[in-house]
C-alpha cells in the first residue's frame, strides 16, 4: 500500500503544465553525443541525459530500419496528461528537450511513428 499511496499523492500534486510548453521546437544534437546503440541503427529511445533534469535533457532516438514517416515524441505527466508534443524531422537523431517550464515531478515520454508506440521512458525533473 505505501509505493501506491505515495505514487496517488505524488500524482495528485502535479499540476497542469502550461500550453505554451508543448508547442517547444526540437533542438538538434551533435552525432558525437548520441548513444552508440543508436548511431548502430536500432530503433529505440535513449535514457535521458541528464537524469534527472532541471532545466534542460537530451534525448537520443533512432526508428532503425523501420519505414513510415518522421516519429513524434510525446511526454506526459504522471497522471497521463500530454505535456509536450514534438513532430521530428528525422528518422533518428537527438533532440534537447527544455524541462524548466515543467514542474519537478515524473514524466514519461514516448517515440511514436504511424499511430504505433515504438518505445516509452522515464524522466524526473527537479528544481
Amino acid at each position: 500500500m505505501g509505493k501506491w499511496f505515495t505514487a496517488t499523492l505524488l500524482g495528485a500534486a502535479l499540476a497542469l503544465v502550461p500550453a505554451a510548453v508543448r508547442a517547444q521546437s526540437p533542438q538538434p544534437v551533435p552525432d558525437s553525443t548520441r548513444s552508440p546503440f543508436l548511431r548502430q541503427g536500432i530503433p529505440g529511445l535513449s535514457e535521458p541525459s541528464p537524469n534527472p533534469a532541471r532545466s534542460e535533457t537530451t534525448i537520443d532516438y533512432s526508428l532503425g530500419e523501420t519505414s513510415g514517416p518522421p516519429p513524434t515524441l510525446r511526454v506526459f505527466d504522471f497522471l497521463g496528461n500530454e505535456v509536450i508534443t514534438l513532430q521530428l524531422s528525422r528518422r533518428d537523431g537527438s533532440v534537447l528537450l527544455k524541462v524548466s517550464t515543467l514542474k519537478p515531478g515524473i514524466y514519461f515520454y514516448s517515440l511514436e511513428t504511424e499511430g504505433r508506440i515504438l518505445a516509452t521512458k522515464r524522466l524526473v525533473v527537479t528544481r
